[in-house]
């Protein structure tokens, strides 16, 4: 592990070298770089080095999912993508994460909902994932341009997806962001997806066409009309049945508040076992061989027949070389070990006594 550490540190110097020569700054400016953890999305398949100051970390790991945060909008690109900036609390640092029409909802709240009664006041539930996107901006045909305004803080989900080049640093992408009047003090419908490398190959290139064309302001550079067209579908139908709501969202049946906790139709009574003091001529099996001297064999004893068929009560019992008789002679006697004459699976024919569990402190 240590030899491998070394070498992913290595590579790590000689890309921070070759970024320094290229880009003119010294080293230690580029030599921040981390491995982009496998299960995170990216765009580039090549791509395998992230610079660890322009995304969260949390001890020395990328933060991998942000749900529920309070974002502010910076820039409206279009009429279906935006760029909306968060600050992770005690953070000074500011990220960027690219919004797309598909998953930001304006769910109209006509007032603002104490977070103490909001799960049983909310007007807003749904029956699945796929309910909560027929309120999209992109489903309702509603332009962000019109929904959106920069300043205007929003709660939304993130998660990091890498495509380069990306002059504006946006490493981040929206799954969900709550917006509209009243609405910032409730959460938003969908809880957060792992990763971002489920979404559709068409929308990661889509995301990676917009954010290479972004200026270092979160702006166009140029020729914005070719952003403008047809664009991909970010989450797909089935991809939208699965999602995750929120509890604060989720409708039950109507006129039922709870499914009740599921039980048997036919309950098992509990019978009544009869344990012998002495058992004579009982079979059983072997299960264990301890030592060379010691076993344990389980036996049963008949609780009665349920619907034709007969019903037991396993037990355990200890054996040793003693009790074992191999014709008229015990192992001890023929000085053999448990071993040498039986193996777990065997089946036997013994006599017990009933020993009674053993009290704290019994010797």
């Amino acid at each position: 592990l240590k030899q491998d550490k070394n070498k992913i540190q290595q590579y790590i110097n000689s890309c921070a070298k070759v970024i320094a020569g290229i880009t003119n700054e010294p080293q230690a400016s580029v030599a921040g770089l981390t491995p982009i953890p496998p299960n995170v999305g990216r765009v580039n398949k090549g791509v395998k080095l992230i610079d660890s100051t322009k995304v969260v970390m949390e001890r020395g790991k990328l933060v991998e999912t942000l749900d529920n945060v309070t974002g502010v909008v910076e820039n409206v690109l279009s009429d279906h993508v935006a760029i909306v900036t968060f600050k992770p609390k005690f953070s000074s640092a500011k990220y960027r994460v690219f919004c797309s029409s598909d998953d930001v909802f304006d769910l109209k709240f006509k007032e603002r909902i104490n977070s103490r009664h909001f799960l049983e006041k909310n007007p807003f539930k749904f029956y699945s994932g796929s309910d909560v996107w027929k309120h999209s901006a992109r489903n309702s045909k509603v332009p962000l341009q019109g929904l959106l305004r920069p300043g205007q803080k929003v709660k939304l989900n993130a998660v990091p997806l890498f495509a380069y080049p990306n002059p504006a640093d946006v490493y981040y992408v929206s799954f969900g962001v709550l917006v509209g009047k009243h609405s910032l003090d409730h959460p938003v419908p969908v809880k957060c997806i792992q990763t971002s490398a489920i979404f559709p190959n068409s929308w990661k290139e889509f995301f990676q066409k917009c954010v290479q064309d972004l200026n270092i302001h979160g702006d166009w550079r140029n020729n914005v009309s070719k952003h403008v067209g047809a664009r991909p579908e970010k989450v797909k139908k089935d991809r939208k049945r699965q999602v995750d709501l929120r509890e604060e969202y989720r409708r039950t049946q109507p006129g039922m508040k709870e499914l009740p906790a599921p039980v048997r139709t036919k309950q098992k009574v509990a019978r009544t076992v009869v344990w012998k003091d002495i058992l004579n001529d009982h079979y059983g099996q072997v299960i264990r061989i301890m030592d060379k001297n010691y076993g344990i064999a389980a036996g049963f004893v008949p609780t009665g027949s349920r619907s034709g068929s007969p019903e037991f009560v396993p037990f355990q019992m200890v054996f040793d070389t003693f009790d074992v008789y191999i014709g008229d002679y015990d192992c001890n006697e023929l000085g053999k070990c448990l071993a040498d004459v039986m193996q777990v699976g065997d089946y036997v024919k013994f006599n017990g006594v009933r020993v009674d569990s053993a009290q704290s402190g019994d010797a």
